[in-house]
């Protein structure tokens, strides 16, 4: 059972408007259409709207939208079940503005009486349960006061995460820092036993191997008991007093059971009687420096017996030191030469370029200097040398003195002495060896010519001869018999083999000995123009890959290989089908490797050499139409241009030929 709902509070017309006209707050009724249906003077006064501005106005219109679903849904509950809500929101004033107002909304039983003294400009008030009464006052100042407070309490708050985080980071870099650092703090200013430990880092642990857990909150004497035997806890003691930061050089520490090492230390007093100390671990250094003193010795030993002249000399050239190699070079006692400069003993004619490296030196344009030069002993000998001198410059980059290596080069001029004359006999022989190609390029051009009148001259009969069967044949070609046909086809086939064969002769006569013009050389076009006038039978496959590079390569021998083993592997196949396959792979430049590869009857091992050979053939010639010279020009060909060819083959199992190609990238 729900408990009974309590009475609703009656009010009459006069206390109504009696209410309403006193009250200092904001009052207005709003029905149940939410509209409103009456405000009272102190409402229009402090937001500047008429009744009649209001009036059958929605009451939500005048609020601001980010406050409208707080309102409403207070406004809903208080319709449903009767109960009273509160919440604030801004209100637009006549003049655009926005007030802040504290709102407490209930409903009240009217009775259908009139809201005397709220301007309803004509308006009845409905029924207690359509009807809400909305009392308001001004927190525009109140939100003012908020608004400044959470900005000062958010500008605090940013001031302290910013210290903090600068705490935090001097923090870190203590942490992070490769020097050790303690934080000691003095309790008794008379005492300096009385120092204790507050802070370390994790360098200082890693440095010192004493652990940080074990001594932080302890004081010197407890965790670092070996100080006591050293003025150190003293002397912080006085830093602390007199607030002057000091630097203690070197002090040597040794943990128990520990070696002793060597730190660079640095104190510095701080607030509260506290001493900061920096130390890094310099024993390495130490011993870095020691080792360099050892290295100035051992220097020194390699100037005294170097195999090679060293010296220092003043930046006028006076010998200042040198080792007994320089003096065993020139000729002079260490007490004698340096009593001398480098240019008194130079050689004259070598003065002038030896004046050019020394004022190079000294006016920074060079860093080193190297020559070949010449030494007057004090024989009166001369000695050839090489010097290498560099001028040795302080931290203001003024020069202070020249380091020079001298090496006796004698052997190495006599050296080359003979090697100028033997270039000399070299060049005589290349000047020999060029007339001799003149003279051999001069044969070359007689041969030439002597081929061509023999291939002319041996040209004419034959063709007469083929000329003639052929009118036998064809006046007699009736009376013929079978036999004597058989003979003038075998005669004219003859004839032909041997125009052929000096055709051959030429060429190979030729091959290689051209001039050799290198151009852009589309290797798939190349192949396929070939195969285009080698006209192959339907019957016959031939396989070009569709991705072929593009050589600079000399496109007339090329295409004379290509055409001879595209040509021969279609001729010499045993079937009147076949398959050919045409293959370049790149290798190292400058070369390419062109393979040709058929299913023919292959070729026995034996004849691998020979079929390179002039005029060998592997079939009887009345059987297959050959001269035997295309092999051995493709061979000629391809050495004369740098490449080599290789025959793949076995009887049944076809033949490839491959060979290597220059080619420029």
């Amino acid at each position: 059972m729900c408990a009974a709902r309590p009475p609703e509070a009656s009010f009459s017309s006069e206390d109504l408007e009696r209410f309403s006209v006193l009250s200092c707050d904001f009052l207005a009724i709003v029905g149940a259409d939410g509209n409103f249906k009456g405000v009272n003077p102190v409402f229009e006064q402090g937001l500047g709207w008429s009744a009649a501005d209001l009036v059958t106005q929605p009451f939500t219109e005048f609020l601001h939208g980010e406050d409208r679903a707080v309102a409403e849904a207070g406004m809903v509950k208080c319709w449903a079940d009767g109960q009273p809500t509160r919440f604030d929101s801004r209100f637009r004033t006549c003049d655009g503005g926005w007030r802040w107002l504290s709102w407490h909304i209930a409903g009240v039983q009217t009775a259908g009486v009139q809201a005397a003294g709220v301007q309803a400009a004509g308006v009845q008030a409905a029924g207690a349960d359509q009807n809400l009464y909305c009392m308001a006052r001004d927190i525009t100042e109140r939100k003012a006061v908020e608004d400044r407070w959470q900005r000062l309490n958010a500008e605090l708050e940013a001031r302290v995460q910013r210290r903090t985080t600068q705490i935090r980071r001097y923090a870190e870099a203590i942490e992070k820092m490769q020097d050790g650092f303690y934080l000691w703090q003095l309790e008794n200013l008379a005492d300096a036993r009385s120092f204790r430990l507050l802070v370390a880092n994790p360098a200082a642990e890693q440095l010192t191997g004493v652990s940080n857990a074990g001594v932080i909150g302890k004081t010197m004497l407890e965790g670092f008991p070996p100080l006591f035997e050293t003025e150190l806890p003293e002397t912080y003691r006085q830093i602390i007093l007199t607030g002057q930061e000091q630097d203690l050089g070197d002090v040597d520490y040794a943990a128990p059971s520990e070696e002793a090492s060597t730190y660079a230390v640095k104190a510095f007093p701080l607030a509260d009687q506290c001493l900061g100390v920096l130390f890094e671990d310099v024993t390495e250094r130490r011993g870095i420096q020691r080792r360099l003193g050892e290295q100035r010795e051992q220097l020194k030993v390699i100037f005294e017996r170097a195999g090679v002249g060293i010296a220092r000399l003043t930046l006028d050239g006076q010998w200042l030191q040198a080792n007994d190699k320089l003096c065993d070079i020139l000729g002079y006692p260490l007490a004698e030469l340096l009593q001398t400069d480098f240019q008194s003993i130079t050689y004259a004619d070598d003065a002038a370029a030896d004046q050019t490296y020394y004022r190079a030196l000294l006016s920074g344009e060079l860093e080193t200097a190297a020559l070949d030069k010449r030494y007057v002993r004090k024989n009166g000998e001369l000695v050839w040398c090489n010097v290498k001198a560099s001028i040795i410059r302080d931290q203001q980059q003024r020069p202070c003195y020249f380091i020079a290596f001298i090496e006796d080069i004698r052997d190495r001029k006599n050296y080359e002495q003979t090697l100028e004359q033997q270039t000399e006999e070299l060049s005589k022989a290349n000047r020999l060896l060029a007339q001799t190609m003149t003279d051999l390029e001069k044969r070359n051009q007689e041969l030439d010519e002597f081929a061509y009148v023999v291939s002319h001259d041996l040209k004419a009969p034959l063709r007469a001869i083929a000329n003639l069967a052929t009118w036998l044949e064809e006046d007699l070609q009736e009376k013929l018999q079978a036999d004597n046909q058989h003979q003038f086809e075998l005669l004219q086939r003859r004839v032909q083999r041997m125009e052929n064969l000096i055709d051959g002769l030429l060429a190979y006569s030729r091959a290689g000995r051209g001039q050799k013009k290198v151009e852009q050389v589309d290797l798939g076009q190349l192949l396929n123009n070939i195969i285009d006038l080698l006209a192959p039978p339907a019957e016959f496959t031939i396989d070009i890959p569709p991705q072929l590079p593009s050589l600079q390569a000399n496109r007339a021998a090329l295409t004379r290989v290509l055409s001879n083993l595209i040509s021969n592997a279609i001729k010499h196949h045993h079937q009147s089908s076949g398959r050919i396959e045409i293959r370049c792979q790149v290798l190292d430049q400058p070369y390419v490797e062109l393979s040709i590869r058929d299913d023919g009857p292959g070729i026995a091992p034996a004849y691998h050499n020979k079929v390179f050979n002039i005029f060998q053939v592997l079939q009887a010639r009345d059987k297959v139409e050959n001269t035997g010279i295309g092999l051995a020009i493709v061979k000629k060909t391809v050495e004369a241009e740098g490449g080599q060819i290789f025959l793949d083959s076995q009887v049944g199992q076809g033949t490839t030929f491959r060979f290597t190609w220059p080619h420029q990238a």
